[in-house]
């Protein structure tokens, strides 16, 4: 009967172990810019609100990394993450503006440097889900500082720039 219950034991801690080491492999974080926290729960900033009205089919989504007066076009999400982060997701506009844009984040030696960038496809309203598979040499970087992206507008501001500004940003998530 020891023999038994201690089998038992053994097995659930096993089981254990390999369901959390199964959770910590799938860790995932959003940040939904979406509402009416800029900060999408404090992991960005640099992002103004979005203009009410029905953008990619949506009403009012998202918010916008360049608007006038802004010292900054970019908009910028620091995820604390323990461990590599193995891929980025953004949900951005693609509108009737040049909504392209890059993706940069930060390096081992604490540099921004340019992992992705997105060239506008067309002048309908669309929300695009983009994900961004992290360049391998940036993994290990987020050990020291966490995962810090910046987005960047590259498309030149369009004739709607001051009422609307440029490039509406729903939600951004990181996963390892």
């Amino acid at each position: 009967m020891k023999r038994i219950l201690m089998i038992s034991i053994v097995v659930t801690i096993l089981l254990a172990v390999m369901v959390g080491s199964a959770l910590a492999a799938n860790w995932f974080v959003v940040a939904d810019l979406s509402n009416t926290d800029l900060t999408g729960g404090g992991y960005c900033w640099s992002f103004n609100e979005e203009m009410p009205g029905g953008w990619g089919g949506e009403y009012g989504e998202g918010a916008v990394t360049a608007f006038p007066g802004d010292e900054d076009d970019a908009g910028y999400c620091s995820f604390n993450a323990k461990g590599k982060v193995s891929k980025i997701e953004l949900r951005v506009l693609d509108g009737i503006a040049d909504d392209s844009f890059a993706v940069h984040m930060k390096n081992p030696k604490g540099k921004f440097k340019e992992i992705f960038t997105y060239t506008d496809e067309g002048t309908t309203e669309t929300w695009i889900i983009h994900e961004i598979v992290v360049p391998l040499k940036f993994r290990n970087a987020t050990r020291t500082y966490g995962t810090i992206i910046k987005i960047l507008p590259t498309g030149p501001h369009w004739a709607g720039f001051d009422t609307y500004g440029q490039l509406a940003v729903d939600k951004v998530s990181v996963t390892r």
